[in-house]
């Protein structure tokens, strides 16, 4: 009976695949029959399959001369059973009607056998030591692996990769470079890269690296917390501050909000007052000086505006909260063989 239906194939079963020159057919089991159908047809497309037989007559008579048919869809435990009904049935394990492998029923038959075999078969006695001989395998084991060479040579016994490739990958650590750019330069795989930087393999090798390896990411944050608190305090901007430790401003903004305090605030209060009357008392200076606006703006890097409120005399704004400022008034450095025209 022959089953050729897509919900057919998409169930588990029996098929056959028909050389329709010579009659002769395969017989297959499968749990999704459409799918083992697309791995036997590409295979065979390129010359790989595994059945020999099958693949020299697809060679000879061509893809058109082939069909695939479902014969008989059964579930996943019966399979073994189906699939020798229908060899026997359909004789395809002899060379003048199929290609399946010769004797192919008899081999079914000396599998089951066994398998029933190795289930029956009982499990041996697990061996149990007594306490005293697992103190003494203890302090064995414990021996060994007291003597460095032992370490050493069971460490590298199935290392794929040399001693000093360790070492390289260990100090490059160290020195924060990243673990792509470590795998690059010493042709170690990522993934072992990886496990030395956890320090799940050869902690052995330069130890006094271990505490800076399997910390150094939180080691690294820590650095530019810092950094970018101090540059806070400094009266940097964020970009500022983002460039500084490589991270994008409004990373940088993250960092200072979530670690800020009073003190820190108070001090880029001051450092911005302190620029901001430098700049207001270079501007007096400029005024009295007989520079006009253009020339002092261009001169102090400030606006006109800004100049002509300071020699009109108006005082300088005084800033009672940091969110007031945003980083706008920053330290100055006079330039004094600036030129102007």
């Amino acid at each position: 009976m022959n089953i050729n239906t897509k919900t057919a194939e998409s169930k588990s079963g029996i098929y056959k695949i028909l050389n329709k020159v010579n009659g002769k057919v395969y017989v297959g089991q499968s749990k999704h029959i459409s799918q083992r159908k697309s791995e036997h047809f590409r295979t065979l497309k390129y010359g790989q399959h595994y059945n020999k037989y099958l693949q020299r007559s697809f060679d000879k008579y061509g893809n058109e001369s082939f069909s695939f048919e479902v014969i008989e869809c059964c579930p996943v435990d019966r399979l073994n059973e189906r699939e020798r009904h229908w060899i026997k049935e359909l004789g395809s394990e002899y060379a003048s009607n199929g290609y399946n492998a010769a004797y192919a029923t008899v081999l079914f038959d000396i599998y089951d056998k066994n398998k029933k075999l190795n289930h029956i078969k009982r499990k041996p006695k697990p061996i149990v030591f007594t306490r005293e001989v697992r103190q003494r395998m203890s302090e064995s084991i414990t021996k060994y692996f007291a003597v460095k060479e032992n370490r050493y040579r069971l460490s590298m016994a199935r290392s794929t990769i040399s001693y000093r490739q360790i070492e390289l990958v260990k100090e490059m650590l160290y020195n924060d470079y990243s673990k792509e750019e470590i795998a690059k330069r010493t042709s170690v795989g990522m993934n072992k890269v990886v496990h030395i930087s956890n320090l799940n393999t050869f902690k052995h090798i330069l130890p006094k690296y271990n505490y800076y390896i399997k910390n150094r990411e939180y080691i690294q944050s820590e650095r530019k917390r810092r950094k970018a608190m101090t540059l806070y305090r400094d009266g940097c901007s964020y970009k500022e501050i983002g460039d500084a430790i490589g991270l994008h401003p409004r990373n940088a903004m993250r960092i200072v909000k979530k670690n800020k305090n009073m003190h820190d605030d108070r001090c880029r209060l001051n450092v911005i007052e302190r620029a901001a009357k430098v700049k207001t008392s270079l501007a007096v200076t400029l005024d009295k000086m007989g520079y006009n606006n253009s020339q002092a703006s261009k001169l102090l890097g400030v606006s006109r505006g800004y100049f002509h409120n300071v020699k009109s005399g108006k005082l300088l704004r005084k800033y009672d909260d940091v969110n007031q400022v945003r980083s706008k008034v920053k330290p100055f450095n006079y330039n004094i063989n600036h030129k102007v025209n």
